[in-house]
């Protein structure tokens, strides 16, 4: 398998009110649900998992996840409760790694 880094929620996040989104959380799913946790990496070769929820830390930013790119994922970018849903991606892969 390989694992690339995730084409969505990189970089640093804000709440509706533009500040940081200290503590939101990041969810990745099974591909086609918003139930059903996928499992998520810190790195490339696929053999750390991270925590799904991934969480913000205070400047809204996420550390680096990494994707199995034979899989699809849902994603969903909450508030720190983790109902408040921002912004969400349905049905998308990670880019295929070039050999």
């Amino acid at each position: 398998m390989a694992y690339t880094i995730s084409p969505v929620f990189n970089g640093q996040h804000f709440n509706n009110q533009g500040t940081p989104l200290s503590g939101g959380r990041i969810y990745f799913y099974v591909g086609g649900s918003f139930s059903t946790l996928q499992t998520i990496y810190a790195n490339s070769a696929g053999s750390v998992e991270l925590q799904n929820p991934v969480v913000l830390d205070s400047s809204g930013r996420a550390p680096a996840i990494f994707l199995d790119n034979t899989l699809s994922y849902n994603a969903a970018l909450t508030l720190s409760n983790g109902t408040t849903v921002l912004q969400r991606y349905e049905s998308f892969k990670a880019p295929a790694v070039e050999a």
